[in-house]
């Protein structure tokens, strides 16, 4: 009996302590994939998960390829390698975050599309698509339902569409972490093409300093274009009409990033026949530490991506943007105020011939990539929109499905996509308000 006595003075001198420390140690660092492997473990903790956080029209994410197929095994069933995210919680004001950004960066640096991001190699299949895009640490709470119900879609035996009980469209998103505080961890890499390589690369052209407004946070290293080479007006005339037309096909979803707002104002910068328009204003549905950027290349809307608040916008977009592409090497900067109130109403192109010839060489696009489709339903479109959102009915069930959409490309349909958080049935009844039949 003495030992046992022993025994449990020890752990109640040395176990309490521990406990507490434990409690103010800083929290776990996981990958996506980390997370969902150990789901079990994780379920109601508070983690740290980094990672490429999306914003879609269906709305915010993480996401990494755990496996090929874009899935992950999950007691005993395939979900889909995603984790929403959750309504950011309101935090202790000017409180750090939790884990250093060396840590955050060590543990990013596991993943191989952060090292293409780093060199400058960033994926294009999602070129076209309405998604922001950004590398992310999400401090919060790991939930999880504890016995995990799988998405039944019909087959041949059931024609029923058997939601699952995790998130999103169809339950099949397996996680959401609600977000205490987040920070974004844009991608930079030693003897790559970092911001300090873009201040020297700046500097060395030797151009005069141009001129900065209050609200311009430009390095002071960075030069600007003679005032001789700057057209008549910034921005591009053409390039805003295509945000706006961008912001009008926006409003017609049920989500949409500058929801709520009237007037905003951008930072512009543009180089050739790319524009970017960095949005100040903070945007209700995302994290507090990014802004918004959209991007009309060619005279095509683009997709758009976020940047850290504490980084210098200028070298934000500059990482972001294909400049190999650009067909100028002559910078320029300005700014820019869009009366939210003023942007017209999207309408559909009317269904002339030019329409029609695009319209079927879509529907033989999406019959090569869906063989045995037997009915294709898409929302009706205008020839200057960057998506399209399709209805197909093939012969094991319905099927919805995104695609980055372009009139003057070739093909006319790119970055396919699913609908992760938005349910099944308000994807349908958007299509069904407006639809256009293919097949």
């Amino acid at each position: 009996m003495p030992k046992l006595f022993d025994a449990a003075v020890f752990l109640a001198l040395f176990c309490v302590p521990i406990t507490r420390a434990q409690e103010s140690a800083a929290p776990q660092v996981l990958t996506v994939c980390e997370a969902l492997r150990g789901i079990d473990l994780y379920r109601g903790k508070v983690v740290v998960i980094v990672g490429r956080s999306n914003y879609t029209f269906e709305g915010p994410f993480m996401h990494e390829k755990c496996d090929p197929d874009d899935r992950i095994l999950i007691q005993g069933h395939r979900w889909l390698s995603a984790i929403a995210v959750g309504a950011e919680k309101p935090a202790v004001p000017d409180q750090a975050f939790p884990v250093g950004e060396d840590i955050l960066r060590e543990k990013l640096r596991q993943l191989s599309d952060y090292h293409s991001d780093a060199q400058g190699s960033m994926v294009k299949e999602e070129v076209r698509t309405i998604a922001f895009a950004s590398w992310v640490a999400v401090y919060g709470t790991l939930e999880s339902p504890a016995k995990l119900k799988p998405h039944m879609p019909p087959n041949k035996s059931n024609s029923r569409n058997t939601p699952g009980n995790g998130y999103g469209a169809n339950g099949s998103v397996p996680a959401m972490i609600l977000v205490i505080r987040s920070k974004d961890v844009p991608p930079s890499s030693d003897g790559f093409r970092t911001i300090d390589n873009l201040r020297k690369e700046l500097a060395a052209e030797s151009q005069p300093a141009e001129p900065r407004s209050a609200t311009d946070n430009q390095s002071k290293s960075e030069p600007a274009p003679p005032a001789a080479s700057k057209p008549a007006s910034c921005p591009d005339p053409a390039a805003l009409d295509l945000f706006k037309r961008q912001i009008a096909y926006e409003r017609t979803e049920e989500t949409y990033p500058l929801k709520g707002l009237s007037v905003i104002h951008a930072d512009v910068w543009e180089r050739g026949t790319l524009t970017a328009l960095y949005i100040r204003e903070r945007l209700r549905d995302f994290v507090a530490t990014v802004r918004i950027v959209y991007s009309v290349e060619n005279h095509e809307a683009q997709s758009g991506y976020t940047c850290p608040v504490q980084q210098n916008w200028k070298e934000c977009v500059q990482q972001h943007e294909d400049l190999e592409a650009a067909s100028s090497d002559i910078r320029r900067t300005c700014a820019a105020t869009v009366d939210m109130r003023t942007i017209p109403a999207w309408r559909p192109s009317p269904n002339d011939q030019t329409k029609r010839r695009i319209a079927d060489e879509l529907r033989r696009e999406i019959e090569a990539k869906w063989q045995g489709v037997q009915q294709i339903v898409i929302r009706d479109f205008n020839l200057k929109d960057n998506q399209i959102t399709m209805y197909l009915k093939m012969p094991n069930g319905d099927y919805f499905q995104g695609c980055g959409f372009s009139a003057a490309g070739e093909p006319h349909c790119e970055g396919w996509h699913l609908f992760g958080q938005a349910p099944v049935s308000s994807i349908r009844k958007w299509i069904l308000e407006k639809p256009y039949r293919l097949k």
